[in-house]
């Protein structure tokens, strides 16, 4: 089983801190002044590793949630069309849907 790449492996491929890789990814590394050729090797290194953040862990360090979650029967075309429907307005307002199924739920 592989590990999951993160923003440390990711910091020692560009050979920069934890830190920087953390602001070029959040969009803040100009406010930082952090020059446009390390942002690039930051990239690089997210790119070439298959970086992605893992979202779970940023919200609970940032104590936001950017998730919305919808339950019930998944196998329905209703959920499916809701889910269509919701999930593009969703994503463009900075927000993940996540599905779930109560199908097996023994208390429905």
């Amino acid at each position: 089983m592989t590990r999951r790449v993160n923003s440390y492996d990711v910091a020692r491929a560009a050979g920069v801190s934890r830190t920087v890789v953390s602001l070029v990814i959040n969009g803040r590394a100009d406010k930082y002044g952090i020059a446009r050729k390390t942002q690039e090797k930051v990239l690089a290194a997210v790119s070439q590793l298959g970086y992605t953040p893992n979202m779970i862990i940023r919200d609970m360090f940032l104590k936001r949630r950017e998730v919305i979650g919808i339950g019930g029967d998944t196998a329905t075309p209703d959920t499916a069309t809701l889910t269509n429907v919701i999930k593009p307005a969703l994503t463009a307002a900075g927000l993940r849907l996540e599905v779930g199924t109560m199908a097996d739920d023994p208390h429905p």
